[in-house]
Parts: C-alpha cells; structure tokens; sequence
C-alpha cells in the first residue's frame, strides 16, 4: 500500500497547546501508513521535538492572520504574502507528492487555496473558537464551512461554533478529543523544585500556565488572588506564560497589576519555559480562569497527568475534560466570589485535593491517553480519499 504523504501547514513553533497537540499527531501516525511533512513559519523549541522525532520540516516565512494585517496596509501585506506562500507551497506539494493538506490552527488560510489549485483533499484541525472581532467570527463561519472539505474539531464546543445543526454541511466533520502521553509528565522532587525556584516548602500553590493574553485570564486571576490574601496571606499563585511578539504591553500591564495592588509576595509570573512539568509538580490547585471561548485548553490535561484538582470557568470545551465535582469544580457563573468560593473549598480540604487529583489521573487514563487519541487520528486520516 502506498503511503500517503500529509503536508502540515501550521501557525507556529513553540510548545504551547495546539504546538504539542502537532506534535502528538506527528509522532501518532502509522508510519507505515502515512509521511508526514511539516511547513512551520519560523524557528523556536518546536523544532529540538521534530528533530529528536525525526520528523520532516521545513521554515518558510508565510503570513499568518494576526492582529496586526487587520488594517488596511496589513491587508495588502497580507495578500501579497499569502499570493507569494500559495507560489512556494504548491511547488512543496508537487515535489513531495503531497496527498493530503493538513491546516493546523485557523490562523493558517493556506490550506483552503492550496488545496482548490492542486485538487487534493484538505484538512483544517481547529482548535479556537472566535468570537471577537465580529468581523472575524463571521469571517470564519462563512469560510470554515465553505472550505473545510474535512474538519477536525478539539471539541464538541468548537463544532457548534462553525457549524451549526440547522445546516446540513457536506464536509466530513469529527470531533476528536485531544490526548497527550502521559509518560511525559511524570513527577519530580516536589521540595527540590520549591527550593530551586527560592519558594518555602509549607506554602500552598495555586497555578496556571498558558499564554498572556485577553482570553487566558490572569488579570481576572490577580483579582481573585487579592480577595483570596484577605484570608490566607500566605497562598501563593503562580503564573506562567509568555505573549505573542508585538503584545508585550499585555505581560507589562499584568506585572503593573501585580505591583499595584501590593501582591508581589503572593504572585510569582514566570516566561514559557519548555520544562513546564517542574511547575506542575509544585501545584497544589490548577486554575483556568479564562474569560472568554477556551477550545480545549492542553494545560488541563497536562495538570491532570500530574494528578491536580481542577477549578475551571466554563468558557468552552473544558467541560469535556473535567468532572464537575469528581476531578473538580467547574463555574458557569463567572465571578471573582465564584471562583473565590471555588478555590477556598480546596484550600480549606486536603482529602478533598487529593481525591480530585486521584480522579484526574483516572479520567486522563480512560479518556484522553496518547494511545486514544492516535487510534482516531489514524482512523480519520486513513479515509480520508
């Protein structure tokens, strides 16, 4: 049987959570089955992954829709960008002989053109749900369904926000569940880590790794943390994460926040750092307090692996991951008592965290396992025609 050779066209490459998702798919898929080739716009710690793997790459500088083309000279260099791309990667998908294209992530519209001029099937994996600009939400409802011949969604909540169950859609749309190996995330020496990062040993950790930006939520979560001291001035909150380039006014503000409002002993912010297990094991509760559409947050399961309890706002797919008061505590109502109230009932009940972070363990084993989730990523793109 001939294998078939998948072009992936993704966003970026750092380590964040559609970053490694990449790279379990990459790692996942049956080699005696599929080759896959990975088109990446730049360099970054991605790469120390691919080239440990063995897997094909190469850096091409092609746009990706960002914040900063929404202007008009942004769209001619957009446009001017994109038509040159469209040039250099159909010239990749005749000499590898490329049978299917992979988009990853919405930022890439590549994929969509790319695939129309070579006539091959095309894939957009998804991970976000946009909702703001009005413009771009509307943009990706009309182009996403148009488009996606085949569709990968991370989860039910990012389905129902392309497409909707009133319209009968011809594309082939499956949600498939992200899985990470939880090998991966194995423990260390919780008190050496504490040590090495100047921390005292007894105080409790509240963490949150993800990305400085306006969904994430680390301001709201400075908020939270200053009631929170009014009771336990002790508690500890830890917030790692880097930002994009050009927004790093965002990471700026937050320390401004933080300096403000007198919590500088009780909030530590680090940058993205690629060993972020050492983190993990130090949490005592993982928070994610994003305020606003959070697809199917990778750092979930990565706290899951470790055996953490979970406080989550429900803003999008996290509900599929986490067990209402089995493995933690989900909030709908997304207030700063709320979620107060949520963090305070695990900081005031051992037995309570560590109940909730057995149950973590179990869920990530029955539902989200690297093993899973290479059975279906295999399964989809081997019917893929």
């Amino acid at each position: 049987m001939k294998k078939k050779n998948i072009l992936f066209i993704h966003s970026g490459a750092e380590l964040y959570g559609a970053d490694k998702i990449l790279l379990e798919v990459l790692k996942g898929l049956d080699k005696k089955l599929f080759c896959p080739i990975l088109i990446i716009p730049n360099g970054g710690p991605l790469e120390y992954e691919l080239k440990k793997n063995n897997i094909k790459y190469i850096i091409y500088d092609f746009p990706i829709l960002r914040r900063q083309y929404f202007n008009l000279k942004g769209i001619i260099s957009y446009t001017y960008k994109y038509i040159k791309s469209l040039i250099y990667l159909y010239r990749i998908v005749k000499r590898e002989k490329i049978d299917v294209i992979c988009s990853n992530t919405l930022a890439v519209l590549e994929g969509i053109f790319l695939s129309k001029i070579s006539k091959i099937p095309h894939v957009w994996h998804i991970h976000e749900i946009i909702k703001e600009p009005i413009i771009m939400q509307k943009f990706y409802s009309i182009i996403v369904p148009k488009f996606a011949q085949n569709a990968i969604c991370v989860s039910d909540a990012v389905k129902c926000n392309l497409f909707k169950e009133k319209h009968n859609y011809k594309c082939n749309i499956r949600v498939i569940h992200n899985g990470i190996n939880m090998e991966d995330y194995k423990s260390g020496d919780k008190a050496n880590i504490k040590r090495d990062l100047l921390i005292d040993e007894d105080r409790l950790i509240i963490g949150m790794i993800g990305r400085v930006n306006k969904i994430k939520g680390q301001s709201f979560l400075v908020d939270v943390t200053k009631k929170l001291v009014e009771r336990y001035p002790e508690l500890l909150v830890i917030m790692v994460g880097g930002v994009f380039a050009g927004q790093e006014d965002l990471l700026i503000n937050l320390k401004e926040k933080v300096k403000k409002n007198n919590l500088q002993s009780n909030i530590k912010i680090f940058d993205f750092d690629n060993d972020v297990n050492k983190f993990y094991d130090i949490f005592d509760i993982f928070v994610l307090p994003s305020i606003k559409p959070d697809s199917f947050p990778t750092v979930v399961l990565e706290a899951m692996s470790h055996g953490k309890p979970i406080v989550a706002h429900v803003t999008g797919g996290v509900s599929e991951m986490v067990e209402n008061f089995e493995n933690g505590i989900l909030i709908t109502d997304i207030t700063i008592d709320n979620t107060c109230k949520a963090i305070e009932k695990l900081i005031n009940n051992k037995e309570l965290r560590v109940k909730y972070g057995e149950n973590s363990v179990k869920i990530m084993e029955k539902k989200f396992s690297s093993d899973i989730f290479k059975e279906r990523i295999n399964e989809f793109y081997a019917n893929i025609n």
